[in-house]
């Protein structure tokens, strides 16, 4: 994922880059950015994750359709550390 990427992750989901996720977020190894995109290549839903010592939490959750798929994808991935998945709505 490059910034450029991020920036159109984060226009799908606001409307428009506002610059909250930065760039640097890419580089650390703790965060992974997730994203769902049709058939046409088109971002249709994300979440971003960050794995912590004792827990995954999630959090920029969004879907434009389908938010089971979005959830279901956070979770399958958080499931590969063993750790719990925590966050709020």
């Amino acid at each position: 994922t490059t910034g450029a990427a991020l920036e159109n992750w984060e226009r799908a989901w606001t409307g428009s880059p506002s610059g909250l996720l930065r760039p640097a977020l890419l580089g650390d190894g703790a965060v992974r950015v997730l994203e769902i995109r049709d058939e046409t290549g088109t971002p249709r839903g994300g979440a971003v994750l960050h794995r912590g010592a004792e827990a995954v939490g999630i959090s920029h959750v969004w879907a434009s359709t389908g938010e089971a798929a979005v959830r279901d994808t956070a979770v399958a991935h958080a499931a590969t550390t063993g750790l719990p998945l925590v966050g709020y709505e």
